[in-house]
Parts: C-alpha cells; sequence; structure tokens
C-alpha cells in the first residue's frame, strides 16, 4: 500500500518564521524493485556457468541477461530523483538541497572505495594502474563510463560506469526540471528518448565497439528520461490503473518475445542494442509503475506482494553499497577459481559456479550492512539540515 508522509520543518528566514511543509511519497515496493534490479546485476556478474551442464548452458543465459538490472537501476533512478525535484520545485534552497542531500548519500562510499582501491591497496599488494593518476583521474570526477571507451578503464572499477552515468545525469537535470513547465518537461523526455536510441543506431552504423552504445550517457539517457516520465505521469495521474496494467502486460510480452527471439538478450549483439535497450527500458518503467500505483487486480497485487517482500526490501535497501562492493571481493576471486576448476566435470562446474554466485552475493551484502550502519548512516542523517524550504507565501 502506498504511505503518504509528510514531514513538517521549521526554518528561518530573516527575522520571520515560516513554517515549512514538504510532501513525499514512499512507495515500499520500489525498494523491492531495486533489490531485482541488484540481483540481476549480482546474477550477470557474478555467475559463471559456461561450459558446465546442459542446465549450465541455460543458467549461462538467463544470468547473461542480467544486465538487464542497470536499466532498471537507471529508469527507478530517473523516477525517484524526478519526482524529488518536482515535489520540491517551488523550494528556496531547491539545488542546494538537491545537491548536497545527493553529495551526502552518493559521495562518501564511492570515494571510500577508490581511495581503498587507488590509495591503500597499494600498500598490501600490486593493483593494476594505480599509478597512472591520468587514468585515475577519470574515477574521481565520475567519468569513468567514459574511460574504458578510450582505452583508461580499470578492470576491478569497471561497474562503477552506470554510477558515473547517473551523477552526470543528476548533476544537469534539476535544471531542466527549474526551467520547464509540465508539457515542455515533457517533450524534452521524448526527445531524449528519441536521440539515445538514434545514438546507438549511429553507434552501430559507424562500426564503433559496442561499449560505446553500452556505457556512453548520450546511449542510455533514455532510460533515465523514461523514468523521469514516469514520474510526471505518476503525478499527473495521466494514466488510470487499467491503462498501467495494460502497459505492464504490452511490454513483459514484448520483453519476453525479444529474449527468445534474440536468444537471452546478449547485451552487445545489434537487435539488442537499438530495440533490445528500448523494450527493457519500457519493461523496466512497468515494472516501476506496478510498485508505484495502488492496482486491484490479483496479479498486480502478486506483483506487489513480491516486490514487497521483507527479503528483497532489504536488498534494495544496502544495493547501493553491495553494488560498489561485490566486483571488488570478485575480482581478486574469480580467477582463482576459475583455475581450481580446470579439468572439472560439468556437474561440479556449476555446483561450484552457483555456490560462488550465493557466497559473494551474501558477502557482499555483509559487508554492505556494515558500510550502512557504521558508516553511510551518518552521512545520511545529516540530510536533515537540507530540507527543501518553500515560504508559506509560495505555497498559497
Amino acid at each position: 500500500m502506498r504511505k503518504v508522509c509528510t514531514e513538517a520543518h521549521l526554518c528561518y528566514t530573516g527575522h520571520k518564521v515560516s513554517a515549512v511543509a514538504s510532501k513525499k511519497l514512499y512507495f515500499p515496493a520500489l525498494d523491492g524493485v531495486r533489490g531485482v534490479a541488484l540481483a540481476c546485476v549480482l546474477a550477470h556478474n557474478l555467475g559463471y556457468f559456461e561450459g558446465a551442464t546442459a542446465l549450465g548452458t541455460v543458467s549461462d543465459r538467463l544470468v547473461g541477461a542480467g544486465w538487464v538490472g542497470v536499466q532498471l537501476f537507471f529508469v527507478l533512478s530517473g523516477f525517484l530523483i524526478t519526482g524529488i525535484l518536482i515535489d520540491s520545485k517551488g523550494a528556496r534552497n531547491f539545488l542546494g538541497s538537491f545537491f548536497m542531500r545527493r553529495i551526502l548519500r552518493i559521495f562518501p562510499l564511492y570515494y571510500l572505495a577508490l581511495f581503498g582501491y587507488f590509495v591503500l591497496i597499494p600498500y598490501v599488494r600490486q593493483v593494476p594502474q594505480v599509478s597512472d593518476s591520468g587514468t585515475q583521474l577519470w574515477y574521481w570526477l565520475y567519468l569513468s563510463n567514459w574511460s574504458s571507451l578510450v582505452g583508461r578503464g580499470v578492470a576491478p572499477l569497471g561497474h562503477l560506469w552506470s554510477l558515473a552515468v547517473e551523477e552526470q545525469f543528476y548533476l544537469l537535470w534539476p535544471f531542466a526540471v527549474l526551467a520547464l513547465r509540465a508539457r515542455g518537461f515533457v517533450r524534452l523526455c521524448v526527445a531524449l528518448i528519441v536521440a539515445a536510441f538514434a545514438a546507438r543506431v549511429c553507434v552501430r552504423m559507424a562500426g564503433l565497439p559496442p561499449a560505446w552504445a553500452y556505457q556512453a550517457t548520450v546511449s542510455r539517457i533514455d532510460a533515465l528520461a523514461l523514468g523521469a516520465l514516469g514520474a510526471v505521469v505518476v503525478r499527473r495521474r495521466w494514466l488510470t490503473p487499467a491503462s498501467v496494467r495494460r502497459l505492464a502486460f504490452f511490454a513483459f510480452a514484448v520483453l519476453g518475445v525479444v529474449f527468445i527471439a534474440t536468444g537471452g538478450l546478449p547485451r552487445t549483439s545489434l537487435a539488442v542494442q537499438t530495440i533490445g535497450y528500448s523494450v527493457v527500458a519500457l519493461a523496466s518503467l512497468a515494472l516501476v509503475l506496478l510498485g508505484s500505483s495502488e492496482l486491484d487486480r490479483p496479479w498486480t497485487r502478486k506483483v506487489k506482494l513480491v516486490l514487497e517482500w521483507y527479503p528483497l526490501q532489504q536488498l534494495g535497501k544496502y544495493s547501493y553499497a553491495i553494488y560498489v562492493a561485490h566486483q571488488l571481493i570478485n575480482a581478486p576471486l574469480h580467477w582463482r577459481v576459475e583455475h581450481l576448476l580446470e579439468g572439472a566435470s560439468g556437474g561440479v562446474r556449476f555446483a561450484v559456479a552457483f555456490a560462488y554466485m550465493v557466497i559473494v552475493s551474501v558477502v557482499s551484502y555483509g559487508v554492505a550492512f556494515v558500510s550502512w550502519h557504521l558508516f553511510e548512516r551518518h552521512f545520511l542523517s545529516l540530510k536533515r539540515f537540507f530540507v527543501p524550504r518553500v515560504d508559506e507565501l509560495a505555497t498559497r
């Protein structure tokens, strides 16, 4: 069930005291959506079933499609961030509060991970490219989605590319929300969706490496823009519950057809990088809308019950730290496991690969749990000093 939370604050403006009320929509199922996205990513990055059994071949196809979790993250981020911006648009400290709250949520853990990898770990063991300040700079500036495209990537930190795309979005999007009215904002979202599709087509037609269609911001901005469009739709009530159900049924059906037709949504194939990315984004939006709407059909209620399942919500709660940590744990271990399994039978390889995926996921969750309670939450508590403030007159 959707919860509507109202937070009342008092602030001083000159010699006057004005009551500030900020209304925030909270959808518990969206924590579950975040958990689904993370589970897909973990399966994709940690699942190594190739060369095992027939079951392993099927499993390899399934985990190979786990990249869709990143697309789901993008759509969800576009939805949530745009919603935050729309709800606080009338605030006098609109830009300052938004940027400071984003900094407190994202920067501490991200830069702690970079500091650990580039500064601390080299004292213990040799780490690739830590001495190359030019390569490091791409990561410190949140430009790592471009670094590997020009040969300046660092393999254990490769997964941070998606955080760079989102950060670039956060940097510019508040100004779009501030400058445009609803209809103009919708037109901008539609234009970005079309432009991203065209960019991916141009990348493939030009013969550029598939990574340009996968990691370049301009190629992936459509998912964020589609999520932003969803935030407007929810607040304007432009879709009825019946429309959301039909959209979800259509999007999931098309995604299933594309999955079968492409042999498992290989992320670098021509069909997937053009039409497929758009289909996955649409299905992701449908899932987000199901999680943020009051729907009364049995199958939609079951979807929301699954998304509100406590373990899935817990996975979503700690998803940021799990995402940052999992590849740093995986990178030094995977090749060792592969070496140990040389010559092993298919059944043994499958069992060990499955156990490895589960163990690294659990360890990553443990690291994230500790990170949240001993590190992140202390920065998050500072958000109370950067609440959007709206004058009384501005609310009338």
